[in-house]
Order: C-alpha cells, then structure tokens, then sequence
C-alpha cells in the first residue's frame, strides 16, 4: 500500500492512525551498537577490554599511515572541523507571515489559494 504524502492541510495521525509507529524507535539491539556488543558478549569478552583492543589497533594503523584511521581519532579526541556556512535569506513580509500561520495550524494553502 502507498501512502499519499499531502503538501498541506491536516491530514496527521488523527485520520491516519495506521501511519503511527506504536513500536516505538528502534531497540538498542537493533542498533550497530548494540549488535556489536551482543557480538563481544556472546564471545565473553568484556566490552571495555575489547574497546581498548580496537583503539590499539586504530592507533596502530594510523601509525602505519593509514589517513582514514588517523581522522577517525583526530574526530573522536578533538572533534570534527568546524565548517563556516554563509547564506543569505530574502523573504517578503507576506512570506514571513504565511509561514507563522502555517507553523500555527499547518494550513497555509487554504490562506493562499484565498487571496
């Protein structure tokens, strides 16, 4: 079944409870993290040993070189670069407007469709 994305007007969960994910977000189980660490303690290792093991082997590789495994650790222990972003925005007081009433009730195609 598809589902049909509308632009505008209030078509959220209240007509459409089938869209709601009664689940929740995914389980820590199912997530890279906790698959690997299901993983080191089916093998009975200790999660903090086998941490320092990979560190180990990361520094190893950076000192061998390796440009990927040195930016690994440059990120984790300083953090990523800082990127510089410019933009110019340029909205008519109409637009700005619109926008607050759409953030207010989320139908702002009925507002312009009247005009």
């Amino acid at each position: 079944m598809a589902i049909k994305w509308q632009k505008y007007g209030k078509n959220g969960f209240s007509k459409h409870p089938e869209h709601i994910n009664r689940e929740g977000p995914p389980k820590k189980e199912w997530t890279w993290g906790g698959l690997f660490k299901d993983l080191m303690e089916e093998n009975g290792n200790n999660t903090k040993k086998v941490k320092i093991a990979m560190a180990k082997a990361m520094m190893k590789k950076a000192q061998e070189g390796d440009v990927q495994a040195f930016k690994e650790i440059a990120n984790r222990m300083d953090g990523m670069p800082t990127q510089n972003v410019n933009s110019t925005v340029k909205l008519s007081m109409e637009d700005l407007f619109l926008e607050n009433i759409k953030r207010k009730n989320g139908d702002i195609k009925q507002i312009k469709d009247n005009n």
